[in-house]
């Protein structure tokens, strides 16, 4: 699990890495220093045994927390960069000197601590809960871990409400829900270490649900880091899926009645069938028919006067279809209520929905018709 969870990590920071090339600021800086020093912890929690065996026992151990320190500072200064004024700033050098103290007190305890000359294969916490200097390296570290994390909780779920960017809320969110599992592995530890420092014995099975917690919180982390570029694909890709079908009755018979407005059939290739692509080209091509289609004069006076002209206009292409291409009066296109480009595909699906309802309704009018008949 340790594995997959820093390959996990790693492809995030890869990620992370890409997009602090293309726009190099400080946000993104602090974003690819966070990701990458928690690939880095979890990559050293793997590679425990082998650094211990070359640096000593319980370096691998001191070197993991180290980074998991650095790492909490990286993420409150990438979310105190989210915020402007002498605060953000404040908040900053707060961050920074309160991870140098920690980090210099966890060394210096590390250093004085009897756990130089054992063989490292049993964990710190259990193999040395009774010694003082352990129990102050622990104390130091939990409680700023604790402390970095809810932080990271509380500025994710103020900063994940605000609207206007959904990848980017879903980013927080997760951030945010990974923080929090995280907190369950601190937790565990300053539980354990209570029951330590009260019995002289730590809580093995309380520290591994801990463990298995924060490779839990990593995971959900680095899938948040993909967020703000996986959401708004999903989101065009369940937005084309929907669209496709609603466009459909309106496309065909407006290509079947212009077939050369139909653009060249696209390279068979694989993203030539994505729903995005035929979602796009249909709009494109309802969009250029629309501009040739001809309705008579008392149609486009239907329109106008409609308190609803996108649905109005839908009923007059459906009655008016045998006479697109021979009608006198204004073009489609130019009885659509104007939008700008962004909502023009809204525009284009009522009035595609409009259209096919008219023809529901005039298909079931003619099966009662024949029922009765």
């Amino acid at each position: 699990m340790t594995a997959a969870v820093a390959v996990l990590a790693w492809i995030a920071a890869f990620y992370r890495l890409h997009v602090f090339r293309r726009r190099f600021d400080f946000i993104n800086g602090a974003y690819l220093c966070s990701i990458s020093l928690a690939g880095a912890a979890v990559t050293v929690k793997a590679a425990e045994p082998s650094i211990d065996a070359e640096a000593g026992p319980y370096v691998g151990d001191l070197v993991k927390h180290l980074l998991v320190v650095a790492m909490g500072v990286a993420v409150q200064l990438y979310l105190g960069a989210i915020e402007v004024g002498p605060r953000a700033t404040r908040q900053k050098w707060v961050a920074s000197a309160l991870a140098s103290i920690v980090a210099a007190s966890m060394v210096a305890s590390f250093l004085a601590a009897p756990i130089h000359f054992g063989d490292g294969h049993i964990d710190l916490d259990l193999a040395y809960a009774d010694s003082g200097w352990v129990q102050l390296y622990r104390l130091a570290f939990n409680v700023y871990l604790a402390y970095v994390l809810v932080d990271i909780v509380r500025l994710c779920r103020r900063y994940s409400s605000i609207g206007g960017d959904e990848g980017r809320s879903t980013n927080l969110r997760l951030i945010g829900w990974g923080s929090a599992t995280a907190l369950l592995y601190s937790g565990s530890r300053l539980i354990s270490l209570s029951a330590a420092a009260w019995t002289g014995k730590a809580l093995p099975a309380v520290e591994a649900a801990g463990s298995a917690a924060v490779m839990v919180a990593v995971a959900v982390v680095a899938v948040g880091v993909a967020s703000p570029r996986v959401v708004p694909w999903l989101r065009d890709r369940r937005a084309a899926n929907a669209g496709v079908p609603r466009l459909e009755r309106l496309w065909q018979d407006l290509t079947e009645a212009f077939p050369p407005v139909v653009l060249a059939p696209a390279h068979p290739s694989r993203a030539a069938r994505r729903p995005e692509f035929v979602f796009d080209r249909r709009l494109v091509e309802i969009s250029e028919v629309l501009r040739l289609v001809q309705l008579p004069l008392f149609s486009a006076d239907a329109v106008r006067r409609s308190p609803n002209p996108l649905r109005e206009l839908g009923q007059e292409l459906w009655r008016q279809r045998e006479y697109w291409s021979t009608g006198t009066g204004p073009n489609a296109a130019a009885l659509m209520p104007i939008t700008d480009r962004a909502g023009e595909p809204l525009a284009l699906l009522a009035l595609a929905d409009a259209y096919a309802a008219a023809g529901a309704r005039e298909h079931s009018a003619v099966d009662s018709r024949q029922v009765r008949a």
